[in-house]
Formats: C-alpha cells, sequence, structure tokens
C-alpha cells in the first residue's frame, strides 16, 4: 500500500525545501547564482549528484539529504536562470 497521498508529498515537499534552504544559508557567502551559465550549473547538478552517490556508499543519511538539497538548489538555479534568460527575450 503506498503512503502517496496529497500530505505526505506535502510533507516531503516541505522537508527537503527546509534543507534546501538550509544548504543555502550555509553557502550564502558564495553569492547568487545569476551570473552562472545554464551549463555550467548543469554540470554543478553532475558534481552534486555524484555526492549524493558517495554519501549513501559511506556517509551518514543526514549526509544523503543534504547532498540531495544540493541538488535540488543547483536544479532550482537552472530554472530561475532559464526563467530570467526567457523574460529578457520576451
Amino acid at each position: 500500500m503506498s503512503d502517496r497521498t496529497q500530505e505526505r508529498i506535502d510533507a516531503d515537499i516541505s522537508a527537503f525545501v527546509e534543507t534546501m534552504r538550509y544548504k543555502l544559508a550555509q553557502n550564502n557567502h558564495k553569492g547568487y547564482w545569476d551570473k552562472s551559465t545554464l551549463l555550467r550549473l548543469a554540470n554543478r547538478v553532475k558534481e552534486e549528484l555524484d555526492e549524493v552517490v558517495d554519501a549513501i556508499l559511506t556517509g551518514t543519511l543526514e549526509d544523503v539529504q543534504n547532498e540531495a538539497a544540493d541538488v535540488g538548489n543547483f536544479a532550482m538555479f537552472i530554472h530561475s536562470n532559464a526563467k530570467r534568460e526567457q523574460e529578457k527575450k520576451a
């Protein structure tokens, strides 16, 4: 039986976003992502995904969650910059 209720999905999303915000705050000193190219950000997603695999193999569950949040943040950066580029062309 699946536990896939809207309530469960919302709770999972909220927990993920909370960790994403935590990781963004930890890396705030690195500045905003609007100067990065989409391809550079896509490469960073790959690098971060490798870190998720390493965390799965050798880290704690908290390490896995933090690295997954890094992947999510870089995916969000791509989304954000693509939207910004689209708005410039409109």
